[in-house]
């Protein structure tokens, strides 16, 4: 009789309990998510594909130039941006399987791919629009991508994130690398594809190299079908293995609870005014979020930094709008993300104007991707032990010095283009790492997606930036004028990054100070 009671413990008790089966359901969970960020990593490929789009389509309309294209690469992020606040609270009221399988379904219609789509009437593809016209190409490549890209992105980070919520920041690292790695893998099969016997541009139209040959532009389009065949066949699968974290235990604290939890490292958030005033952050009501903040720097004794954990407030998208420490943030992710749209859509394009070899440029986009991959736990560890304001700062620092010294590489040759490159996708994949970690620790778990989404709101604005001023400066000032704008538009947020203090006064307090010049990765 006892046996027959032991052997029918409930199974949710095991499983939250640490055994065999949660590790499993644990790990296959980290391995879908991470498939799911890797074929969204295909963001990162449009600066190797863009010769390729761009001479398609300039063979179709001669008036089309790489500023022109950028518009595909920009309509994605400004409906990235614009979207994901609302996708993000979406997420909070369907089934997370649901969720994710919108992002494949948009997915799915932006390559044109899957059978029963298309037998429906699907047309929407980029597989079709790159044939039909330029506009049609902005809807199915830029619009509808970043429709998916808005449902996909931060749905894995979240999903893993509450397997672990006092590793965060690991695991965040951990699925992000997917993000930034997949671009390695979709240059090489993008390039072998379209031009395996290493073509070069064969027609130069100002400062412009464009191809001609029909053996490279007529795989343009089917090109598109092997993409969108792997993408919903790795993305399909993840959505079915992909597993939900089971709920967590809760009861009622007391305040012998509360003396417990703060001898822990897991602790809810403790804070010291420079008054001497004590306090433990997020149970307490009306808290303003200028105050209730983690002081993710080290070494000054006077906060803990902390997890996500049930008893953390959790901020509605709405007290968001009402902080300044929110619209700060904001402004500062708004200068550095414009100023980093140029470099990773347009650095192939001027790497052609001087390197006349298609493979060795591809060969730097790939592997300017792997960096832009093993930097995300680099900078994650380094932000453990020094904080993520001197990582951020470090970074900003770097990237400045490289995008104000890219156009140097017409003159050193091709190894510094590749040093360059490599150098500026590190430096930007140290900025863009931390923030869905911050946000969740920032803000809470329970409106995570739409935090996230309302924070880079901002992309909305950089992305019409850069679409509208990329054609004026490049006809104007030429490669130089567009990177030289870059450089004056990060400096400017480092500046911002430096001064924060100085602009916002007493209002916002010391240990948010830290929490600066983070930004999504695009």
């Amino acid at each position: 009789m006892e046996n027959h009671n032991t052997s029918r413990e409930p199974a949710p008790s095991r499983f939250r309990d640490g055994g065999k089966w949660r590790t499993v359901c644990f790990s296959v969970t980290v391995i879908c998510c991470w498939l799911i960020h890797c074929t969204m990593g295909f963001t990162y490929s449009f600066g190797n594909l863009n010769p390729y789009l761009t001479s398609y389509l300039r063979n179709a309309t001669t008036d089309i130039d790489y500023t022109d294209t950028l518009w595909i690469a920009q309509s994605a992020n400004f409906c990235t941006c614009l979207l994901m606040p609302f996708v993000g609270l979406l997420s909070t009221r369907i089934p997370t399987k649901l969720y994710l399988f919108l992002g494949t379904l948009f997915t799915a219609k932006t390559c044109d791919t899957l059978p029963s789509l298309r037998c429906n009437g699907s047309t929407f593809g980029t597989y079709w629009s790159i044939q039909a016209s330029f506009p049609i190409t902005v809807l199915s490549y830029g619009i509808l991508g970043g429709a998916a890209q808005a449902i996909l992105y931060p749905a894995p980070v979240n999903i893993v994130a509450r397997w672990t919520p006092s590793k965060v920041g690991l695991v965040s690292g951990l699925i992000l690398t997917g993000y930034g790695l997949g671009a390695f893998l979709w240059n090489f099969l993008i390039t072998w594809y379209i031009n395996p016997h290493n073509l070069q541009p064969d027609v130069k139209i100002g400062e412009d190299m464009f191809y001609t040959q029909p053996e490279v532009l007529d795989k343009v389009p089917s090109c598109f079908l092997v993409l969108g065949c792997v993408f919903s066949g790795i993305q399909l699968l993840s959505l079915i293995l992909v597993c939900e974290a089971p709920e967590p235990e809760t009861h009622s604290a007391t305040p012998d609870d509360i003396d417990a939890i703060n001898n822990e490292d897991t602790a809810p958030l403790l804070y010291s005014d420079e008054e001497g005033t004590t306090g433990v952050l997020g149970l307490a009501d009306g808290l303003d979020l200028d105050r209730d903040v983690l002081d993710l720097s080290s070494g000054d004794g006077n906060l803990q930094e902390t997890p996500s954990s049930p008893t953390q407030r959790q901020y509605h998208p709405k007290e968001l709008l009402k902080s300044r420490v929110f619209w700060t943030l904001w402004l500062v992710l708004l200068t550095t993300d414009l100023g980093t749209v140029f470099i990773i859509t347009l650095f192939k394009a001027y790497g052609e104007t001087f390197i006349p070899d298609d493979h060795f440029l591809s060969l730097v986009a790939s592997f300017s991707s792997v960096f832009n991959a093993a930097g995300r736990p680099f900078w994650g560890l380094l932000a453990d032990r020094i904080g993520p304001r001197k990582v951020a700062l470090c970074c900003q620092f770097i990237l400045v010095s490289l995008v104000g010294t890219f156009v140097t590489c017409e003159v050193t040759g091709r190894a510094a283009f590749f040093i360059w490159v490599c150098g500026m996708f590190l430096s930007m994949c140290g900025l863009f790492t931390m923030f869905p970690s911050l946000a969740y620790r920032l803000f809470g778990s329970q409106y995570f997606n739409a935090n996230l989404g309302l924070l880079d709101s901002e992309g909305v604005f950089a992305a019409l930036g850069a679409a509208v001023l990329a054609p004026i400066l490049k006809d104007a000032l030429g490669w130089h004028g567009v990177f030289y704008f870059s450089y004056g538009v990060l400096f400017l947020s480092l500046v911002l990054n430096m001064s924060l203090d100085i602009h916002c006064g007493n209002t916002i307090p010391r240990q948010m100070r830290s929490v600066l010049s983070l930004h999504r990765l695009r």
